[in-house]
């Protein structure tokens, strides 16, 4: 497991001079489950690629303890190369080593309900499937620290809940680190430790929430109900990036506003 450490103290998009991103200051505990959620355009993705060391245009810090933490990022879309068996875009990325044994990846794969597709081509797969394949392919290297930029859009509710339920049994199990985006407030209420909420453009952070719920949490169930509408009874502008009197201002490094950590429990399969 990874702490993780953010200062972003000035992003400008590549072209011209609007600022992305402006004072954006946290910490990620080593094993929490944090979610980032904004209004269209806050800056969420460039967020999530500067701390992946995806775009190194931008002026602050971006610290991880250990120098070598093994790192696993999920994309909107799978990116599996199509020339590709599922078995080979899962070794693709892992050492030489590695990737001479299988056995652990195919343990992966049946962990994640794809035993029997480990000679498919990306092609061949639905678009749930290839999903599975991208979880895979990042929890094979044992990160130490997770990067999820909204893995589970587009899919329809029922598949995408059982694969928030596969995300989190293998988070439970193997603990990185996790920073996920989203612009789902229920999906973050379900998932996270804590949400961090994005201001609009020049992106920052206006709330640093902890979700005080025990897991496993249903997202259609009453306490996940009840937690979101609370939080957009204290903070009705909360998803147009707008928490209380604080519009504008950033938060505080390291607030928590919500009432202690929850217990992390695996979730029922």
């Amino acid at each position: 497991m990874s702490a993780l450490a953010v200062h972003v103290r000035r992003k400008h998009y590549r072209q011209g001079d609007t600022l992305a991103l402006q004072d954006v200051r946290f910490r990620v505990d080593a094993g929490q489950f944090v979610a980032l959620v904004g209004p269209s355009g806050a800056g969420k993705t460039s967020l999530l690629n500067i701390v992946a060391g995806l775009d190194r245009d931008f002026t602050g810090e971006v610290t991880v303890d250990g120098a070598a933490t093994p790192m696993g990022v999920v994309f909107q879309s799978p990116r599996l190369m199509p020339w590709l068996s599922v078995l080979d875009n899962i070794r693709l990325v892992l050492p030489e080593s590695a990737g001479d044994d299988p056995q652990a990846v195919r343990a992966l794969l049946r962990e994640l309900e794809l035993e029997g597709f480990e000679n498919a081509f990306p092609g061949r797969l639905s678009g749930g499937m290839q999903r599975r394949v991208g979880l895979a392919r990042a929890f094979a290297v044992h990160p130490r620290l997770l990067l999820m930029d909204e893995p589970f859009v587009s899919l329809d509710a029922p598949l995408a809940r059982r694969l928030r339920e596969l995300l989190l049994s293998l988070w439970s199990r193997l603990e990185p680190t996790v920073l996920y985006v989203t612009h789902d407030l229920t999906e973050a209420l379900t998932l996270a430790d804590r949400v961090l909420f994005l201001s609009p453009r020049p992106g920052h952070i206006v709330l640093d929430e902890t979700v005080p719920l025990p897991r496993p949490r249903d997202p259609g169930g009453a306490r996940v109900a009840a937690l979101h509408a609370d939080l957009l009874a204290r903070h009705p502008e909360l998803l147009s990036g707008r928490a209380g009197g604080e519009a504008g201002r950033p938060a505080a490094t390291g607030t928590h506003t919500g009432a202690g950590d929850p217990a992390r429990e695996a979730p029922a399969a």
